[in-house]
């Protein structure tokens, strides 16, 4: 069997190749830096004989390799993976250009992505939308959508952002209970807006509201639609 273990959560992969390792008992286990061995190496360990007929599995890291020709490794892990447990391992993530994830389906090769989870926050993503600092703002969603967050609640969020902009743009009594340390940074947002944009943001946000509930909008235009909006 062949597992492709690539992503930047090293540790979980390592935590993986640990479980393996457990799952087949008292097995060889060999080790190869792809940088530091050659492919006759690899298939000369998964080929050769134990004399106490263990199961053998073998880590070949490919970290780095960047443009290196593969081919031969490749081959060498399909010759012995009959009888031997590979794991190809990368400590970033490999695009499909890589020779072990393009050739993944010819030599039955399972492949895990292992990626750090992306921290979201909701705050970071209001804050940066009615700053109009546009490449944090859509870097902020991309995190959101990753973590599962859906269009509705993100707009609902935005249109509390837009509320204390017009608390403190019509220096309105509410504006005193808003967090004093949030004050200076809602002031400091809305001064990038006249009372006019406000109330046409908010008309806007309310039809875009209406339409997404009624249907009238498909998944991922909502959110953008809003987001423009606001910086512009």
């Amino acid at each position: 069997m062949i597992y492709i273990l690539h992503g930047d959560n090293l540790a979980k992969s390592r935590d993986f190749v640990l479980n393996l390792e457990r799952s087949l008992g008292d097995c060889v286990k060999f080790e190869f830096r792809i940088s530091e061995v050659a492919p006759e190496k690899i298939e000369e360990a998964g080929l050769g004989v134990d004399m106490f007929d263990r199961p053998k599995l073998i880590v070949i890291d490919i970290s780095g390799v960047g443009r290196t020709n593969l081919t031969d490794y490749k081959e060498a892990v399909k010759k012995i993976a009959y009888n031997t447990t590979v794991v190809v391992l990368s400590g970033s993530e490999l695009t499909k250009g890589n020779e072990f994830i393009k050739s993944a389906q010819e030599i039955n090769a399972r492949v895990i992505l292992n990626k750090t989870p992306t921290t979201s926050n909701i705050f970071a993503f209001v804050d940066a939308v009615v700053a109009k600092n546009r490449s944090s703002g859509y870097l902020e969603l991309k995190k959101l959508l990753i973590s599962g967050e859906d269009d509705i609640y993100l707009l609902t969020m935005l249109e509390y952002g837009l509320r204390n902009l017009a608390y403190a743009s019509f220096t309105s009594e509410a504006f005193s209970r808003i967090p004093p340390f949030a004050k200076a940074k809602v002031q400091n947002a809305a001064s990038r807006y006249s009372g006019q944009d406000i109330k046409e943001i908010y008309k806007y946000f309310y039809d875009l509201d209406l339409k997404a509930k009624t249907g009238g909008y498909p998944d991922g235009v909502l959110v953008p639609l809003a987001i423009e909006k606001m910086l512009t």
